[in-house]
């Protein structure tokens, strides 16, 4: 740590914030690993003798990402997300939405894109400009008008994609996912996933996607969803959520695509 220029006394800090976390136990996740009484008291010791070669500081863009995060407040956990009883996280509550499900005729995405910064400015994308920004601090959709409406008292979608991030158990990247997925599926009887997790990259990051299909319990018609996530460097899960009705996804295909190909993460 020292030769890559980071103090080694930060090891201690942040088994100390692990023990704190987990209850004051053996440290969490690393809790197969040794924890003496004394380690944090060790390694101030081993410490003192190392020099910090080229020492590693904040910068400003290090900062101005921070104050992003921490503005976002704490993503939901996959507990909530399944208590929620949406089909999908929302991130906003549904006074803010057509109060009639969503029924008639959508529009296929315009080829006119639209640059967006979301989430607390963590995601830039850009998306089809005939559609529209519905958004909370942990979870933000983007619709055509017509897509998106309520049924029971839900939100329901039939058309666009989610973009959000959620707080998981895991660190592993399929095991979080899993765990995600199991979240939606637990407010959604129909959801059906139909292909294994297949390896991609998203904003240079290793990151996992799968297709599932379901039963809209709006308008009764089978649609093909795809999830994309990848992990932040703060632990959270980054999720994208893609959907259309079965017999249109062949047409929103490229746009999905396109989007996708235009996150960038700024974590």
């Amino acid at each position: 740590m020292a030769r890559a220029g980071y103090d080694p006394r930060d090891l201690a800090n942040m088994f100390q914030t692990i023990e704190r976390q987990s209850g004051g136990g053996g440290g969490g996740f690393l809790s197969d690993h040794p924890s003496p009484a004394n380690r944090n008291a060790r390694i101030n010791q081993e410490a003192q003798y190392l020099r910090v070669e080229n020492p590693i500081r904040d910068t400003r863009d290090f900062e101005r990402i921070q104050a992003r995060l921490r503005g976002m407040g704490n993503a939901p956990t996959m507990a909530e997300i399944a208590r929620s009883g949406n089909r999908y996280p929302t991130g906003e509550n549904t006074g803010n939405y057509p109060t009639s499900p969503p029924r008639g005729r959508v529009s296929y995405p315009s080829t006119r894109y639209q640059p967006y910064s979301t989430l607390g400015g963590v995601v830039r994308v850009s998306v089809p400009n005939n559609w529209r920004e519905l958004g909370g601090t942990d979870s933000v959709w983007f619709a055509p008008e017509g897509a998106y409406g309520q049924y029971q008292n839900q939100v329901v979608y039939t058309h666009g994609v989610n973009l959000g991030v959620a707080q998981t158990q895991s660190r592993n990247l399929q095991q979080a996912t899993t765990e995600f997925l199991n979240s939606l599926g637990a407010g959604n009887a129909n959801l059906r996933q139909r292909a294994g997790f297949q390896r991609t990259s998203v904003a240079g990051r290793t990151g996992l996607t799968t297709s599932l299909t379901n039963v809209n319990e709006a308008t009764g018609q089978t649609e093909v969803i795809t999830v994309v996530t990848t992990q932040l460097r703060n632990g959270q899960l980054f999720y994208l959520i893609a959907v259309a009705p079965s017999n249109e996804s062949g047409s929103y295909q490229s746009a999905f695509s396109n989007i996708f190909r235009t996150i960038q993460l700024n974590d």
